[in-house]
């Protein structure tokens, strides 16, 4: 529960010991952890005697005194319990047959009752070095712990993933916990350079209590993991974390905290403070931290805050979150992690809710406000270097996002950030080799989906769909595969997975464009609609494709003009026109117009070639 532990707790501790060494098997048992915690909190052991009625009456007794659950009515010291002991010990061996051989059921008590004698004054010997282990400073400790780990560290740099946490009491107003707490330290241990870490979506699905951790280790290519469980108990919320190195089934690190239910920012300080002097020790005991140069202050933003962190990125629910951060920034503007949050949210709904220009602009002052307040927050800068593309400003890009892979080589979003501006300079071979990297060292990040238009740009379409896997199901999947699929000239399937997005979605016009010319009506309406919109379009990507379907339905004067905006504003598309099977007709023809938009990509991918590198 989070209490301060004493002499009382060593005794339950010596309880469970004795349980097990007289019966067999443990007084509490589980298959993870939460499911013992949860036993040793809520479940009655049952009594040793019933489970092995040799046990002797007495001994029954001193086991289930040891386990009583209220320490006052525990032993309160060692000294009571070595008292009964060796009052038992007396009692058996004078109950001993006057034959040479004692009965081995006697001999076997009279055993146990010794051993219990010598733990308990052993345990005495532990308790005078644990007050003067006490005595160290946290950094000492630290230090003790850096040197301890430096034997069994990996060479390779270590990568962890955190798990949801258990919602013990199933108290649904702190449901919200179990993805807000591990969401919270995937943030402060992406901080720690040469440390890899699994960003929080690639395990949300993922619970401890229903799957095997051998297997989330597996699939998430993790050597460590993070786990948790809470419970609220009266107006206390006690929450207990350890870290776990898989293969070798060994505990790394266990700290649990208390605070009071309602207590969210304590609750945050507690957990930070235990990450950073217990947790980043271990699994990275040489590494440099950077740390974090702002902290939440206000409560309800806060809690705004981390409640936004559940909310699905579907179209209309993103809406939700934007107003819940929106809330949460104008409560306390002076937490970076606020302004990172509404950053990446109102460039989802920028670019797929229909958000437009005035969305983009928003974007734009979150993510300055966040690098303002928080320079080396990484998910800002990475999202920076994404908006710096869609923007055109390739050579700010590339800088940022140079850096961005120079500090944190082990993290596969920032070889992701600099894939996505190397894309737009259609340097296609560099964009690939740090999407595949950005794959081995995170082969469940969905935010590296994207990679997808690089292979379908050169034609390279079997590891297109790899990366469209990774986000399988979702209204990117959809829209994108029905570009990659346009792009192959397969149009009906374009159609069919177009016509699987939410009605709400962005880009509906496409689809309906689509339709209309497949099914042989009339489009010029649809036509008319879709440029207008297309006006206001600010990633010039969307542009690029944009083309390719006017094109395809016989609009190609505006398609090519389409294409053309895109490479003025520096999506250089060479690659694309030079490679993927859509614009083979047109080479081959000799356009004229081709060989124009062709040129240009050219020359626009020759004023970034030296990122090629």
């Amino acid at each position: 529960r989070g209490e301060a532990a004493d002499a009382r707790s060593d005794l339950f501790s010596l309880g469970v010991v004795l349980y097990q060494l007289a019966c067999g098997e443990r007084p509490f048992s589980g298959a993870t952890s939460g499911m013992v915690f949860n036993q040793i909190l809520s479940h009655e052991p049952i009594p040793a005697g019933r489970l092995e009625p040799r046990i002797p009456p007495a001994l029954d007794r001193v086991i289930s005194k040891l386990l009583e659950k209220d320490k006052e009515l525990r032993y309160q010291a060692a000294r009571e319990l070595l008292a009964d002991l060796k009052r038992l010990r007396r009692d058996s061996e004078s109950g001993r047959s006057a034959t040479t051989t004692p009965p081995p059921t006697s001999q076997r008590w009279g055993r146990l009752v010794a051993v219990a004698i010598g733990a308990v004054v052993l345990a005495a010997a532990l308790t005078v070095w644990w007050q003067m282990r006490a005595e160290r400073s946290l950094s000492q400790r630290a230090a003790d712990a850096a040197g301890a780990e430096s034997v069994a560290e990996p060479e390779t740099h270590p990568t962890v993933a955190v798990l949801p946490f258990q919602n013990l009491s199933g108290d649904e107003r702190t449901d919200y916990l179990r993805v807000a707490v591990p969401d919270e330290i995937v943030t402060a241990l992406s901080r720690v350079e040469r440390l890899a870490v699994r960003p929080f979506a690639a395990t949300a699905s993922f619970s401890e209590e229903t799957t095997d951790l051998g297997e989330v280790a597996a699939k998430v290519g993790a050597v460590n993991l993070i786990t948790g469980q809470y419970f609220r108990e009266g107006e206390l919320l006690n929450l207990t974390m350890e870290a776990i190195e898989v293969e070798a089934n060994r505990l790394l690190w266990r700290d649990s905290v208390a605070v009071p239910a309602g207590d969210l920012l304590g609750l945050r300080e507690r957990v930070a403070e235990r990450v950073d002097e217990g947790l980043i020790p271990v699994l990275a005991p040489r590494a440099s931290v950077a740390g974090g140069a702002t902290v939440p202050t206000d409560p309800e933003a806060y809690e705004l805050f981390l409640k936004s962190l559940t909310v699905q990125r579907t179209p209309e629910q993103n809406k939700r979150a934007i107003a819940m951060l929106e809330r949460a920034v104008e409560l306390d503007p002076g937490f970076a992690r606020y302004w990172a949050e509404l950053a990446l949210r109102l460039h989802f709904d920028a670019h797929y809710a229909g958000g437009g220009a005035p969305v983009y602009a928003r974007e734009q002052e979150a993510l300055e406000r966040a690098l303002q307040l928080d320079p080396d927050l990484p998910a800002a800068g990475e999202q920076q270097v994404i908006f710096l593309a869609d923007e055109g400003r390739l050579g700010e890009a590339l800088e940022i996002a140079n850096r961005l892979v120079e500090r944190h080589p082990e993290k596969s979003d920032a070889y992701f950030a600099r894939s996505y501006v190397r894309r737009y300079a259609s340097l296609i071979e560099a964009a690939i080799s740090d999407c595949e990297r950005a794959l081995a060292l995170d082969p469940t990040n969905y935010r590296i989906r994207s990679c997808a238009n690089n292979f379908a740009l050169n034609g390279t379409y079997e590891r297109t769909e790899v990366f469209l896997d990774l986000d399988r199901g979702s209204d990117f999947y959809y829209d994108a595969g029905g570009h990659y699929l346009l792009s192959q000239r397969r149009p009906e399937e374009a159609l069919e997975s177009w016509s699987r997005l939410p009605p709400e979605y962005g880009y509906l016009l496409e689809r309906e464009l689509l339709g209309a010319y497949l099914r042989g009506e009339e489009i010029e309406q649809t036509l008319e609609q879709f440029l207008e919109l297309m006006e206001e379009e600010r990633d010039p990507e969307s542009l690029y494709f944009s083309g390719e379907l006017l094109a395809f339905v016989g609009a190609e004067e505006e398609g090519f003009e389409m294409v053309r905006r895109a490479i003025e504003r520096n999506y250089c598309a060479a690659t694309g026109l030079a490679e993927e099977a859509f614009w083979e007709p047109y080479r081959r023809a000799g356009d004229p117009r081709f060989a124009e938009v062709s040129r240009l990509a050219k020359e626009c991918r020759s004023r970034f070639a030296h990122a090629a590198g």
